[in-house]
């Protein structure tokens, strides 16, 4: 069996080299290639350029203030989730509402933004005219990045707060701690690891995104558009543009490094106490409260979603009517376009998969378990940090000229690649809680190896398989950034297609689409759901 893994072992890596290694090489040699030869002339003319460092200077701004604020929300939504004695629908109503923005691009966002405080906002009507912010600029960016990274927090944090025993929190009252003391030592000192982990993935998103710039950045250089720009403005400039990527690139080195030093503190996960810690009714009342307000008004950005598509021209004609849909489906071309991301998303889902469960198990559970564990973390490190932005141009670059060019094929490994990390992670920590002798015990019972894989180890993690697919398809649905520079005419996505209609400020059509899209993912979420819950108490069944 060992030749088998090794061997399944090497494909992976020629994988990764071939759509993760070589297309960032080549942005490496254009970023130093010039009529001259190789040199720093093209870094030295970006360095020049006032517009694009005010744009890494804005981004970092702003990375650091969302990352901060999403961090600090997204551990208070997670201590009322988990240690306040709430009632259980109140605890699936955070989870739930908290989750909400995950289901639509941040392209989207920034259009209901717009609707909500723009001059002809929802909101600003109700103020009388009055606007709150400024939407189009760095208030409106910010706002609609905390909107983007606050579910990616919660999910972090919320996660490891599941295995913290809460009578660690008895113990340090009965050796007299006082509350803060309690709070440090039994609840921060145990998340500090993923707290890091959730400043660093949330700076990271904001510094990287572009669905959001493009919609609300206007004159506010940024980053990514700086990017956008370069590689897709009226006359590209690969060359500039590759030393852009190169800039974005720079948060990659010290993530990943900062990555793996958090590896080393990762603790052994335990089952938490069912004990719920007690809490003063003021202190319940304020945590439960913000909550709850911070979740209802992400929510509410998102009304124009639900209500632009269904009146004849906002705010002027409130009128029902369905002409906005009859307007989109009249274009045939969005029925492929629906089309094509159905197919995308769902062959990514499996095949992203089938990648990161034998990568994972090869890491965990295999016979070369030792030698493999230490490369699949780096890879999965990397791909977690590697902008999908920067992905998506070297990917351009990589097949320009050759049949992957424009096709599914190059979207799906884009895909697969960009969103490796968090499925990879999903299968590892699952892998990891199974009995290690499950194969060995299988083998003396007389199975080959095939049949304890699909008889005995998938049955036993089948309810993460199906996480893993319905994250997997969720973001391959949402995703604009990997994409955007791989797309053609005949794979032209949802999420492309809302860029397109921004282009001539068709807006209603876009929250049709969103609408379109926002459904399906909800459905498929439900189903992946059903599906893996009706694999686990099957399970369950047949053991009593």
């Amino acid at each position: 069996m060992k030749k088998y893994s090794s061997i399944i072992y090497s494909l992976i890596i020629v994988f990764f080299l071939l759509i993760l290694a070589y297309p960032l090489s080549k942005i490496f040699y254009l970023a130093f290639k010039t009529n001259t030869g190789i040199n720093f002339s093209n870094f030295s003319d970006i360095f020049k350029d006032s517009i694009v460092m005010q744009g890494v200077t804005n981004s970092f701004i702003l990375a650091l203030g969302v990352a901060i604020c999403s961090t600090i929300i997204g551990f208070i939504i997670g201590y009322t989730r988990n240690f306040l004695h709430i009632p259980q629908w109140y605890k699936n109503f955070l989870e739930i509402f908290a989750n909400f923005p995950m289901f639509l691009p941040t392209i989207v966002y920034g259009f209901a933004l717009i609707y909500i405080f723009g001059r002809q906002g929802i909101l600003t009507q109700l103020m009388g005219g009055k606007t709150i912010i400024t939407v189009f600029g760095p208030q409106g960016v910010f706002l609609g990045l905390l909107i983007y990274t606050i579910p990616v927090s919660f999910m972090l944090i919320n996660d490891s707060m599941k295995y913290i025993d809460s009578k660690l929190f008895v113990v340090s009252k009965l050796m007299g701690d006082n509350s803060l003391k309690q709070f440090v030592t039994c609840l921060i000192r145990p998340l500090r690891s993923t707290i890091i982990l959730s400043f660093i993935q949330c700076f990271f998103l904001s510094f990287t995104d572009f669905g959001l710039p493009t919609a609300l950045a206007g004159n506010y250089p940024l980053l990514s558009t700086s990017l956008y720009i370069k590689m897709l403005g009226a006359i590209p400039d690969f060359a500039h543009g590759s030393v852009v990527a190169l800039l974005m690139l720079l948060p990659t080195i010290v993530t990943t490094i900062i990555m793996v030093i958090l590896q080393k503190y990762n603790t052994k996960q335990q089952i938490k106490s069912s004990l719920v810690v007690t809490s003063g009714r003021i202190t319940k009342m304020v945590y439960s409260t913000i909550s709850a307000t911070l979740l209802l008004s992400i929510v509410l950005i998102f009304i124009p979603i639900f209500i632009v598509p269904f009146v004849s021209v906002y705010p002027y004609n409130m009128s029902f009517t369905f002409q906005h849909f009859s307007d989109v489906f009249s274009d045939f071309t969005v029925t492929d376009v629906i089309q094509t991301s159905l197919i995308l998303s769902l062959l990514t889902a499996f095949f992203g998969t089938l990648l990161a469960l034998t990568s994972a198990y090869l890491a965990s559970r295999s016979s070369i378990a030792n030698q493999v564990s230490k490369v699949m973390n780096f890879i999965s490190n990397v791909t977690n940090a590697v902008p999908g932005m920067v992905l998506g141009i070297a990917l351009m670059i990589a097949v320009s000229g050759t049949g992957f060019q424009y096709t599914l094929t190059i979207l799906i490994m884009a895909n697969c690649v960009h969103l490796f990390a968090t499925p990879f992670s999903m299968a590892n920590g699952a892998f990891h809680k199974l009995s290690a002798n499950l194969e060995k015990t299988s083998e003396l019972m007389g199975d080959n190896f095939i049949k304890t894989i699909f008889r005995v180890v998938l049955p036993n993690i089948r309810q993460t398989i199906f996480e893993m697919m319905n994250y997997l398809f969720v973001n391959s649905m949402v995703t604009i950034s990997a994409i955007i520079f791989l797309v053609g005419v005949n794979t032209s996505t949802i999420t492309t297609k809302m860029k397109e209609l921004q282009n001539f400020n068709r807006y209603d059509q876009v929250f049709v689409l969103a609408l379109v899209l926002f459904s399906i993912n909800f459905v498929m979420k439900y189903i992946f759901y059903i599906l893996g819950n009706l694999s686990f108490h099957k399970k369950i069944k047949i053991r009593q």
